[in-house]
């Protein structure tokens, strides 16, 4: 668990350039990674200018707020990939002012078969996104 945790002023500049502030990605059914409590505040990359998250497994994201994140492509604040049989659960969540270039100014998520996408009591507002999603 990652809890009460700022994180700002980032940039994603390895490998693919996903993740500006945080990039997660893990393998297995074992696996729950969570995030709680946590600011992402003017990061950016090429994917997921605050968070890029590829699951196969499980992902909480409780109580954060992405602030003034962008992405040169999906995902300004978060981009979510969701694979067959990955779960994720985001619960009171805020999103303001974030942009990506692509789509998904806020947030961006691709769930793939048998995956579960939960998004509950959360706020997306004023976000930009120059295709689509904003």
């Amino acid at each position: 668990m990652i809890d009460s945790t700022h994180f700002s002023d980032h940039v994603g500049l390895t490998g693919e350039g996903m993740g500006g502030a945080m990039r997660i990605q893990h393998t297995g059914n074992q696996h729950t990674i969570t995030l709680k409590q946590c600011n992402f505040v003017n990061n950016s990359a090429q994917q997921g200018g605050g968070v890029s998250a590829h699951v196969y497994s499980t992902l909480t994201i409780q109580d954060c707020t992405f602030v003034d994140n962008v992405a040169d492509g999906k995902g300004g604040g978060l981009s979510l990939v969701v694979e067959s049989q990955g779960q994720a659960t985001v619960q009171h969540g805020n999103w303001t002012h974030n942009k990506a270039c692509v789509g998904g100014g806020g947030v961006y998520v691709a769930a793939m078969a048998q995956s579960q996408v939960h998004l509950a009591d959360s706020v997306v507002v004023d976000n930009h996104a120059e295709s689509y999603g904003g």
